[in-house]
């Protein structure tokens, strides 16, 4: 036998404010939620990573290359720390070219994803592109003649603070140039953006300095805009340097650099040296 109860509409309605409020309620917090996961992310911006990938790639030299260039991509995990492990390969053939993308992916350091503020852990993928042509082009960053006496590489990709190390890390420069404050001086050239709305200060980048003496993960702690970021990252990236040492091995290390930008003295320098002239 079928019980059959009466229509309430007072009842049929509450249901369906219910089921109202449920798809309000689904509907509003569907995105917050969707917004309080941040995925992990690198230091440096990506295309600071893609110049460091092109300068530092070491192409086997047994290693043919079909194509002009091609790339790799390497997953990883990220713990609540920001280091990364378990590295596998997403997209690539050659095992030699393979080992050479995990070699540089290993050398990138990241920020930890986060859910409601909260690190987490989670998993990454980064690209590591290469190009044959650059093979003709790769030469050793550090020039040995400067360096009395041969020195290896550490292996562990361990990172030193500069209290830490035997010696630490020098610029190498052209002879014209006293310091290195007197290279970035003389290499500094002031965004026009910057000089029209009167932009001035010192831009505080980061970065470490690699066993092979190459800059890696720069990255801006203290930034000016304008402009400026960009130029003081550009002569970063134009410095190569002798490694820091440590029970004698060149070793990684995190270093500090400063760029001023000083409007009084842009505009001393584009003054005429009139000590020269009649008066």
């Amino acid at each position: 036998m079928t019980a059959i109860f009466p229509y309430n509409q007072n009842t049929y309605d509450a249901m369906r404010f219910k089921v109202f409020i449920f798809l309000c309620l689904h509907t509003f917090f569907s995105p917050i939620q969707a917004q309080l996961w941040q995925a992990p992310q690198p230091i440096s911006s990506n295309k600071i990573i893609q110049a460091y990938f092109a300068e530092a790639f070491h192409y086997p030299e047994t290693v043919t290359l079909k194509k002009s260039n091609g790339k790799i991509i390497i997953s990883f995990h990220v713990d609540t720390q920001g280091n990364t492990t378990d590295f596998q390969v997403v997209k690539g053939q050659d095992e030699q070219l393979i080992a050479e993308a995990i070699r540089l992916a290993r050398k990138i350091l990241w920020k930890p994803a986060t859910r409601n503020g909260s690190p987490v852990e989670s998993q990454a993928e980064i690209v590591v592109p290469y190009h044959s042509k650059q093979r003709l082009k790769q030469t050793s960053p550090i020039e040995l003649n400067v360096i009395q006496y041969p020195i290896l590489s550490d292996t562990s990709n361990k990172i030193y603070i500069f209290a830490n190390v035997d010696q630490l890390p020098h610029a190498l420069l052209p002879p014209k140039y006293r310091n290195l404050n007197h290279y970035i001086a003389s290499s500094l050239k002031y965004p026009e953006s910057a000089i029209a709305a009167g932009i001035e200060g010192v831009v505080q980048l980061g970065l470490i300095v690699e066993e092979d003496g190459l800059s890696s993960n720069i990255h801006i702690i203290n930034s000016v805009g304008g402009g400026c970021d960009q130029e003081a990252i550009r002569i970063l990236q134009s410095i190569k340097w002798v490694p820091a040492i440590k029970d004698s091995l060149y070793v990684r290390s995190r270093s500090q650099i400063e760029v001023a930008f000083r409007l009084k003295e842009h505009q001393q320098q584009q003054i005429p040296n009139r000590q020269s002239g009649s008066l």
